[in-house]
């Protein structure tokens, strides 16, 4: 069994980093685990010279969402008929989000 996951593909058309899966399996979160991977991804990315990271997540995905804002990501789009055409209805909406390297105010 994979403990943990990462999985990314380079955009080359907009120079953005894509997050396909980013997965720690439940008796090995709080662990740090999430966070390496994250970094990992940031790590390639800079060595790669890309302008962002793009993933991914669903609106019902609260703890995805906490995480991926602690590292630094910021909400930049969603779609509501992703999934099915009653994503709203469902409640699980399709949640886009963005880590930006050069914004203004960023520590890197």
């Amino acid at each position: 069994m994979r403990s943990d996951s990462f999985y990314d593909i380079p955009e080359e058309w907009s120079n953005r980093l894509m997050v396909t899966e980013l997965w720690v399996c439940d008796e090995l979160q709080g662990k740090g685990l999430g966070k390496r991977l994250m970094d990992k991804a940031k790590e390639i990315a800079v060595k790669q010279d890309r302008r962002a990271i793009i993933l991914e997540t669903q609106s019902c995905n609260t703890n995805a969402i906490g995480f991926y804002l602690h590292q630094g990501f910021e909400l930049i789009g969603f779609d509501t008929c992703c999934y099915t055409n009653n994503d709203i209805g469902r409640r699980e909406v399709r949640i886009n989000l963005g880590f930006f390297f050069h914004r203004e105010g960023r520590r890197n």
